[in-house]
């Protein structure tokens, strides 16, 4: 049996997505749970084909969060009601960026779904379950979510977005089934995880969540943060290549030369890629980036027509 559990619905078989991507949203707010002593669980559909009934039979969890895009809304609509259905008593918390974005339309419409957790999730993730397992059940206090009460939906003012980043535990894939993962480097066909080092975007592009979802003061990890958990996949999972998911790894210059300083120092031997925008590098960033290990780039590219743009 397990506190709390967390589903992430399968995304592969109708959309099509050739590789399976361990859910890191959930695995930071499951490893910060769990570094306050409550039991964790994680079902991922995209690996894991566990009859989800029996799962949540056999876990008997008092909270359940649910997690997904916007893709994947219509399957994690569809989790909420089986989790309902299978105990009724268990709180329904969904979130993740589609949920952020909808939490009003979505408790309006899925009455399966008791709790919206809008942006960062930690904190107040981790408030709900205390207020839950000390048997508060008001959740007028808590920051960053919305809710019903009688009849009306209720949103809380935003959550504090955490300053230091260095103070989360490294995601707990402990809690996944590591090698049913597919995840692949472009071009030299290496294993490799995913990771973030940076949350916030002050630059507020119209067509990316990023800033909506995390707000948009930038913070970011250490460089030291950052190659302790590149180090420790090396030595748990021997991995050979790393995709940095930041939405854009080069915005602050003095973060990813520290970054890539940091990987040189500890003569860390892997191969990396990650996103930039073109206005953020130069011939000697990018120079050191490959020193460091970076062998590919994704760069966003705009039209230059001004009626596509708009």
């Amino acid at each position: 049996m397990s506190d709390i559990v967390f589903i992430y619905p399968s995304q592969n078989d109708k959309y099509g997505f050739p590789e399976n991507m361990m859910p890191l949203g959930i695995c930071w707010i499951a490893a910060f749970l769990e570094q306050a002593g409550f039991s964790v669980k994680i079902l991922d559909q995209q690996v894991d084909k566990e009859d989800l009934e029996s799962f949540l039979k056999r876990e008997s969890p008092k909270i359940v969060g649910v997690g997904g895009t916007t893709e994947t809304r219509f399957e994690s609509f569809i989790i909420a009601g089986k989790i309902k259905k299978t105990n009724s008593s268990s709180l329904v918390v969904y979130g993740g960026p589609h949920a952020t974005f909808t939490a009003e339309d979505t408790l309006t419409n899925i009455q399966s779904i008791d709790i919206v957790v809008i942006g960062e999730g930690e904190q107040s993730f981790l408030e709900i379950c205390q207020a839950i397992f000390n048997n508060r059940f008001s959740f007028n206090t808590i920051r960053g979510i919305s809710y019903r009460h009688d009849d009306n939906i209720i949103h809380n003012p935003p959550q504090t977005r955490l300053k230091n980043l260095d103070r989360l535990p490294f995601p707990a894939r402990h809690l996944l089934k590591i090698d049913k993962y597919n995840l692949r480097m472009d071009f030299i066909d290496y294993d490799a995880f995913s990771i973030i080092t940076s949350r916030g975007c002050p630059i507020n592009c119209t067509f990316c969540s990023a800033s909506s979802l995390w707000g948009r003061n930038y913070t970011t990890r250490s460089p030291i943060n950052v190659a302790d958990e590149i180090e420790d996949l090396m030595l748990e999972y021997g991995i050979e290549g790393i995709k940095f998911f930041d939405s854009t790894l080069t915005l602050s210059k003095k973060h990813i030369t520290g970054l890539c300083n940091e990987f040189i120092n500890r003569r860390l031997d892997f191969k990396w890629e990650c996103e930039v925008r073109a206005d953020t590098v130069d011939e000697s960033l990018l120079q050191l980036m490959k020193d460091a290990g970076c062998y590919y780039i994704d760069v966003g590219l705009e039209s230059p027509n001004e009626r596509t743009l708009k």
